[in-house]
Order: C-alpha cells, then sequence, then structure tokens
C-alpha cells in the first residue's frame, strides 16, 4: 500500500476490525474531545450533548479517563440506553440540567440548539468542544462566555497523535465500541441489508459503476461530464528536526503554464503537487523525483515545502474529468429509493480542495430534506433532494468547469508562448481575484469565503465596491507572481536534468 508508514497504525492482536472500524475518525474523534477538557480537569463531571455516533464514544471515553459522572442529553431513546451501558446517566434535554454545571461538556449534537444547551451548562472556567460539523454561521453566547471564562473549541482531530491512546482503550477493554453500531454484517450480506432501508444514499467515487447497472435497467440519469486535462504530480513528506514548513502564501498557486498545491496534513506529514496540462509533453519528465525537485526549487512561495524526508517517488494522476449527475428530469425521478450525494452526485476538480468540504454540505442538505420531507414517499423525497441540491450545489459546478476550461486554453497557449486572451468578463474577474487575493483584508476575507465553500462568489464580492477594489489592485500588475520561472526557465531545467 502506497504510504502505508504514514496512512496505516498495527491493530493490537486484542482488537477486532470491527471494533476498531471508526478509530481512524469519529472514535479517535470522540476520545479527543473529552481528553481535550480532562487533560487539565482530571475527574471531573463530563456532559455530552448527544445526537451523532461521536456522543456516545465520547460516554465511553469520559468514564475510562475517570470522569467521575457521566451525563448524556440526547431525546433519542436508543442512543440514550446505549450510553446509559457506559455507565451515563441520560436526559432528554441538556435544558433540564442546571446552568454551569459541568466543567467539562461535549457538543456532540450538530445542532446549533445543542452547541447552545452545552455552553450554557458548562461551568466557569470550563472547557466545551463540539464534533459537530457547522455549515451555517452559528451564534455564540459571547458575553456570558467571556464573563465565565469559557473555552470553546473545535476543528479537524488530530487522528494520528491520539490513535494509540485510543487503541491502548480498546485493547484493555476499557472501552467497547461495538453497542454503538445498529447492526454488524458480513459483507456478503450487505446488499441485502441496503435493499430494506426505505432510501439508498450513494456517495461512490468517481469510477462507481451504479450509474451504468441502473442504465441497463431503463433508469438513464441525466449527466454533465467535462475532461479537465490536468496532470498532477505529487510528492509526500514528513518532517524532520526543522518540523513543518510554514506556509506563506495560499495553498494553490497559479504560474506560467504550471500551478503549486502544498498541502499540509496531520502528524507532520504533507504533500506538494505540480499541476500541469494533459498534453504537456515537455513536463512529463516531472515524473522522475531529481527534475521534481529542481522544478520546486524554482518557485519561491513554495521551495521550502520540499524540506522535509520525501515518502515515496512522485505519484502522478490524471484523467480527473468533473461529472455533474442527476435523478430528474422533466420534474419527474428517473429512480426512487436511491439518493446521491458527494461524488456520486458531484466531482470537482481536485485542485481546490472541495470535494470532501461538498460532499458533507451534500449529506447536511439530506439531512435537513429527510427532516421536512420524511421517508415515507419515495418520490418526494428524490423531488426534494434534487431541488436542493441544484439549487446549492450547480453553480459551483458549472463555475468549477468554466474555470477549468478557461485555465486549460490558458496553459495551452502559454505552452505555445502566447498570451490568453478571452471575452469572459467572469474569468477576467477570476484572474484579478488571483492577483489582489493578499492585498486587501477584504478581499482575503472574500477569497477565503468562496475557498471554503462558506459562500459563493456572488455571496462573497456583494460588499459595495469590492468588485471595483479588485479590479483597481490588479491593474497593471503581471498575471502570475514576480520571482516564479517562466516557461523558458522552465523547459531549460528540465531539459538540463534530462
Amino acid at each position: 500500500m502506497p504510504w502505508a508508514r504514514t496512512a496505516l497504525t498495527p491493530l493490537p492482536e486484542a482488537v477486532t476490525a470491527a471494533a476498531a472500524a471508526a478509530a481512524s475518525d469519529s472514535l479517535t474523534d470522540a476520545y479527543s474531545a473529552v481528553w481535550t477538557g480532562l487533560r487539565d480537569r482530571p475527574g471531573q463531571p463530563v456532559l455530552v450533548v448527544g445526537g451523532l455516533t461521536h456522543g456516545l464514544y465520547a460516554c465511553a471515553f469520559a468514564a475510562a479517563l475517570g470522569s467521575s459522572q457521566v451525563v448524556y442529553a440526547d431525546s433519542d431513546a436508543r442512543r440514550r440506553r446505549t450510553a446509559e451501558s457506559y455507565g451515563a446517566h441520560t436526559v432528554d434535554s441538556a435544558a433540564e440540567l442546571d446552568a454551569g454545571a459541568f466543567p467539562v461538556t461535549v457538543d456532540a449534537s450538530a445542532d446549533p440548539r445543542g452547541l447552545a444547551a452545552g455552553l450554557r451548562a458548562t461551568a466557569p472556567g470550563g472547557h466545551c468542544h463540539s464534533v459537530g460539523i457547522y455549515f451555517e454561521p452559528v451564534k455564540l453566547p459571547l458575553m456570558s462566555m467571556y464573563m465565565d471564562a469559557v473555552t470553546l473549541t473545535t476543528g479537524r482531530p488530530d487522528i494520528t497523535a491520539h490513535l494509540p491512546a485510543v487503541l491502548s482503550l480498546l485493547a484493555s477493554g476499557q472501552v467497547d465500541p461495538l453497542p454503538v453500531y445498529s447492526d454488524t454484517l458480513a459483507y456478503d450480506d450487505l446488499p441485502e441489508a441496503l435493499l430494506d432501508l426505505p432510501a439508498k444514499p450513494l456517495a461512490s467515487g468517481r469510477r462507481t459503476e451504479l450509474p451504468a447497472m441502473l442504465e441497463r435497467l431503463g433508469a438513464t440519469h441525466v449527466v454533465h461530464r467535462e475532461e479537465t486535462g490536468f496532470r498532477y504530480y505529487s510528492r509526500f513528506f514528513r518532517a524532520d528536526d526543522r518540523g513543518l514548513p510554514v506556509s506563506r502564501y495560499w495553498p494553490l498557486t497559479h504560474h506560467d503554464s504550471v500551478s503549486v498545491i502544498t498541502a499540509p496534513g496531520d502528524g507532520d506529514h504533507w504533500s506538494v503537487t505540480l499541476v500541469t496540462s494533459g498534453r504537456d509533453q515537455a513536463l512529463r519528465r516531472l515524473s522522475d523525483p531529481g527534475v521534481w525537485d529542481a522544478v520546486l526549487a524554482l518557485y519561491p512561495e513554495a521551495a521550502h515545502w520540499a524540506e522535509g524526508v520525501p515518502d515515496g517517488d512522485v505519484r502522478v494522476m490524471g484523467g480527473t474529468g468533473t461529472t455533474h449527475r442527476r435523478w430528474v428530469s422533466d420534474g419527474e425521478p428517473l429512480v426512487t429509493g436511491l439518493v446521491a450525494v458527494g461524488d456520486a452526485h458531484m466531482t470537482l476538480n481536485p485542485q481546490f480542495g472541495m470535494g470532501m468540504t461538498a460532499g458533507l454540505g451534500q449529506v447536511q442538505v439530506l439531512r435537513d430534506v429527510v427532516r421536512r420531507a420524511g421517508l415515507g414517499d419515495p418520490a418526494d423525497l428524490v423531488l426534494a433532494l434534487d431541488s436542493e441540491l441544484e439549487e446549492r450545489y450547480w453553480p459551483t459546478w458549472n463555475d468549477g468547469d468554466t474555470w477549468d476550461r478557461h485555465r486549460l486554453a490558458e496553459v495551452d497557449a502559454e505552452i505555445r508562448g502566447e498570451s490568453y486572451s478571452t471575452d469572459d468578463p467572469a474569468w477576467a474577474l477570476r484572474t484579478a481575484l488571483d492577483t489582489a487575493a493578499t492585498l486587501d483584508a477584504d478581499v482575503v476575507r472574500g477569497f477565503g469565503r468562496v475557498a471554503s465553500q462558506l459562500a459563493s462568489a456572488e455571496e462573497a464580492l456583494i460588499k459595495p465596491g469590492l468588485v471595483q477594489r479588485i479590479v483597481e489592485l490588479a491593474t497593471g500588475r503581471p498575471r502570475y507572481a514576480p520571482g516564479a520561472p517562466d516557461r523558458a526557465v522552465l523547459l531549460e531545467t528540465v531539459g538540463r536534468l534530462a
């Protein structure tokens, strides 16, 4: 397996694969949430505001880490019974509890009301950690938090750092995650079990075979597909005694016929990718580690990302077309009993690192649609989900597809030694935004909101005068940041090492 030393952790003999199924995600996330609070408050009571499976795991870890009392708040009776099996006292709602009663609280509700309840219950000087993902802005009681010195933390967990402790607790028998599972099935029994569900969520990857299977049954979906034509040359690194490199610019930067991606990971690992046109035969030599190293060294804002221990050779990837699928045509569902989210609904250019965020956002849309429409009418469910996904995510896919076509045309022109020009005002604004992204605080905030999918481009740029400011900042400046190589220097460097 590629990057096995980085990606894999040996399982202790006493830990089954079933028990460790969630160890790389929610199980360790729950441990981290509890450990963060109890680390400085050993033995103190813990409140878990439930809703996600993380909350049940948090109850188990709180007990194992020595909390004197674990209270679990959730309206779901099944989850309360599971929490009780871990020794937790349960209530229907955190609103039943006294304010400020718990030095350590965990919000595992993914609901703003649950977060507010958890913060209300946090004791002065206490700590609340939220494992819920909130895609929309959430109001916080900052005044009361300030007066009571309450600390709120959230964020993606550092799995690598905490995984050994999690596996140790599983191996010792102090924590058993299996009661959280709704069922444990043999792989061969999975298709039949899925058919028993009222609706089958589909979130499989780019090469899923399900659309072809459904077409053979007469359910031909509506699909838009574009071959992006980019080629990715990536190297992976782990830190030496110098530690993780410091980011000096955006993770994605564009240059003459090449783009550069720097992507920090967890556990002091990271990757660097050089992106070219798939038609750029002259730069195919980037698959050679020596050539790759020499070319990266030409880019001042990224060269220091090679200051680590390489983890393998150059990894090359191509053929990453973008796809957008719909299972509704002329207002009628083409298939019922199936809902598509994530890559099964649409795939995006991996340069922007937006795929996982978009997939999680679509799962949130599915959750909200199910809450409103229920599962009683499969056709209504498919239609309601399609309507909301199209409203929220078709602009994202379409804008990305337009960017891909313009950027490839620009790179291909640069390969020919020409400058790219177009009458499309959207491309002119996008290149101006690239230029102005670090020159103005309001522009930086808008750029970041779009890149993080917190707002559409229209929403981020709606502030009066912001577009004019972007154009003013970009006027007269070169398309690319100074200091990076032009096409001639690239070719000379590659040719010299051939």
